[in-house]
């Protein structure tokens, strides 16, 4: 039978070198950054292109569909639909909607119909540097 002496110290070196490694990767991810995710202005959100309506087959579905004409990607969170009725129908986008310069993204709200339709509003961030107002990749931008 082996001692048990060699298999704990590998064990040992095992875990220290996961441990290293774990914080390792940590130490990339742990950096500070300079980035806040920022509700869009106004004047941002008229360079905005929002859509919406129904597909023919799907009447009680409301397409929206959303194109960034910023220079900076940004992320949607979600859409309320205010009812004829004074309901409020509120979609949360899990993940976010992102969408790059020049793109465009689609995501629906069910249980709206063209007769129940008042208004809606669309919630889109960006990220922006402290020093900034324009929105960046925050996936690509480097300081």
């Amino acid at each position: 039978m082996p001692s048990p002496k060699p298999i704990l110290l590998s064990l040992g070196l095992t875990t220290l070198v996961c441990l290293n490694q774990h914080t390792l990767a940590w130490g990339l991810f742990d950096k500070k950054s300079d980035l806040t995710d920022t509700e869009l202005s106004s004047a941002e959100m008229a360079q905005i292109e929002i859509m919406a309506g129904w597909a023919p087959e799907a009447n009680e579905t409301l397409i929206f569909s959303v194109k960034n004409k910023l220079v900076g990607p940004i992320s949607c969170s979600g859409a309320t639909v205010r009812l004829k009725n004074g309901k409020a129908v509120q979609r949360g986008l899990l993940p976010k909607l992102y969408v790059m310069p020049s793109t465009s993204k689609q995501f629906t709200v069910s249980g709206v119909t063209k007769e129940t339709l008042q208004d809606y509003s669309v919630t889109c961030s960006c990220s922006k540097r402290s020093d900034s107002k324009v929105c960046v990749n925050p996936l690509s931008d480097k300081k």
